[in-house]
């Protein structure tokens, strides 16, 4: 990742962390008369154009690949609902791993890459009955990914991390299931807001992870 990407997602990320605590200063004290929740959750994440690409970059390397572009993945978060219709959510999210990797004959070579990071968004939502909500999210994902190449025939084994800042935004329903626990399911994607390059292609894709999942929130105040 080059310099100046970085700089700029450190200073995308700094600038929703100070519009957030810009406006929980705004808000007046009667706002704050609402509710907190912690939650924890469990989904599958998929992240096929990422796959796709690992399987370009062994095609750039003369080798045919597959891939598994998906896996278990699970989160935790807390957040703040200042009313009714809108909040904040922190949390943290560990969206598994995909990998590529080659027949025997060619050596077993295997790329595989798993990642995990920090949320920070603002989240609407709107009651639908005393039992039922719609919600969205969005907001920034700090991220970590490792990555790993391994040649069992060569003895190739090597690793490596990056780390940035992308965007995450999501939609889902929350079911109340007494006055202070809920049952979420949701959609949410985490852009990494990165490229890979090797010598010959220029690999191009959003680098999306998509999560569906299902979670369990309790309230308190």
């Amino acid at each position: 990742m080059n310099t100046e990407h970085h700089h700029f997602a450190r200073a995308g990320i700094h600038l929703t962390l100070v519009a957030l605590a810009t406006g929980l200063v705004l808000v007046s004290p009667r706002v704050f008369a609402g509710e907190g929740y912690i939650g924890f959750g469990a989904g599958r994440s998929d992240a096929t154009n990422i796959g796709d690409d690992a399987k370009q970059f062994c095609a750039d390397a003369g080798l045919t690949c597959t891939s598994k572009n998906s896996d278990k993945a699970y989160k935790a978060f807390v957040g703040y609902k200042f009313n009714p219709y809108i909040g904040i959510e922190g949390g943290y999210v560990d969206l598994g791993g995909i990998s590529a990797s080659a027949p025997a004959a060619s050596g077993s070579p295997k790329l595989s890459a798993t990642v995990k990071g920090y949320t920070l968004s603002v989240v609407p939502e709107i009651p639908i009955s005393h039992s039922v909500s719609v919600f969205a999210k969005a907001g920034a994902f700090v991220w970590n990914a490792k990555l790993k190449a391994t040649s069992d025939a060569f003895g190739l084994k090597a690793t490596t991390s990056d780390s940035s800042a992308g965007v995450a935004v999501g939609a889902g329903a929350a079911i109340n299931m007494n006055d202070q626990s809920a049952l979420r399911i949701e959609w949410e994607r985490y852009s990494l807001d990165e490229k890979f390059s090797n010598n010959t292609k220029s690999l191009q894709s959003n680098n999306d992870i998509d999560l569906i999942s299902a979670s369990l929130l309790f309230r308190f105040k």
